[in-house]
């Protein structure tokens, strides 16, 4: 699948122009998980915890740029029941650098991506595939497949509660997260008792057919 963009189209594949026009603040989240602004194309962090429901944020070039260059920008946001709300913004309209449109694309797809993973229950492939969907290839082939499968498996794995030790072998049941691959394929064969004894047979169809095939 090929992407062919015109010079006159937005500037960098998956961002929306319609951003800078009509800024709307959205959260998204970073590669460590937090939460991130993005408003007018920049990226605000948060540099205190909230207090009475206001949240406030930083511009990604005062944390991260030089002290010569640091830039001033910050907001203050209230969170509500569809997101987040400008309360107070300072030097918003006069960054000293450009925005980054690449690395907004970049967390907006990451953002997309652990949804997707937790409202999904595919194997990586599938849910790589339908979360990519409505990006063109530019932007989710700036991740490799291991680092999106890595995405998917933090995900999950924060999304999920602890299971309960069992108590025995006769009452456990297996969580249907074990019960699949990591591809997705059916992992649990079988679940045979007989009287007081069971047996839980694990595996994949391809395995088997390999293995019957074996020689020795």
């Amino acid at each position: 699948m090929t992407n062919i963009m015109s010079s006159d189209e937005e500037d960098f594949a998956g961002f929306d122009d319609g951003a800078l026009e009509h800024p709307t603040p959205e959260v998204l989240k970073s590669s460590k998980g937090n939460d991130v602004l993005v408003y007018s194309g920049y990226i605000f962090y948060q540099n205190r915890k909230p207090i009475d429901g206001k949240h406030y944020w930083e511009c990604k070039g005062r944390s991260h740029g030089p002290n010569e260059s640091k830039c001033a920008a910050r907001l203050v946001t209230e969170k509500t029941s569809t997101g987040h709300k400008i309360l107070s913004q300072t030097a918003t309209k006069n960054h000293n650098h450009e925005f980054d449109p690449g690395h907004v694309v970049q967390m907006k797809y990451r953002t997309q991506l652990k949804r997707r993973a937790m409202e999904d229950t595919a194997g990586p492939a599938k849910v790589i595939r339908h979360a990519s969907s409505p990006y063109p290839d530019s932007v989710h082939e700036q991740f490799n497949s291991a680092a999106q499968r890595k995405v998917i498996q933090r995900a999950r794995s924060t999304n999920v509660p602890q299971e309960k030790e069992p108590v025995d072998l006769h009452t456990f049941e297996v969580p249907e997260k074990l019960q699949k691959s990591v591809n997705g394929d059916k992992f649990l064969l079988a679940d045979v008792r007989d009287g007081s004894e069971r047996a839980l047979i694990f595996g994949t169809t391809d395995s088997l057919t390999r293995l019957a095939g074996a020689k020795y």
